[in-house]
């Protein structure tokens, strides 16, 4: 049958800043979520204001994330933009937290959930 595969990006966002009408991440937590130089300017080497994989709750937010998506929609797999911005402990994570889903608990055969990503 037809597979779904969402692709992801969690190495960017639309917006940032405490006051930006788009901004989400920085209006929970000023400055924590992203990436900054030592000027204070945000870093862009994704195309946009990097996101700071390293940083705990961002690691977080992107290991719950994907398997609320894969809990909730039962989709297939998950192709990631840029993964090589993402630390490996947080995409490792990953692939243990969705490896732990079971059809009887979860409705969800987690080991079978694809990952793949660019960069």
């Amino acid at each position: 049958g037809l597979r779904v595969v969402v692709d992801v990006v969690y190495n960017h966002t639309l917006a940032s800043g405490p006051d930006g009408a788009l901004s989400v991440l920085d209006k929970c937590a000023p400055g924590y979520y992203y990436r900054r130089s030592e000027s204070g300017e945000y870093e862009n080497s994704t195309c946009m204001n990097n996101t700071a994989g390293e940083r705990a709750m961002m690691g977080r937010l992107v290991v719950d994330s994907v398997v609320h998506w894969a809990k909730m929609y039962r989709v297939d797999g998950f192709r990631f933009d840029l993964m090589g911005h993402l630390p490996l402990s947080v995409v490792e994570e990953c692939r243990r937290s969705l490896d732990a889903l079971t059809v009887e608990k979860d409705g969800v055969d987690g080991p079978r959930v694809l990952m793949y990503g660019e960069g």
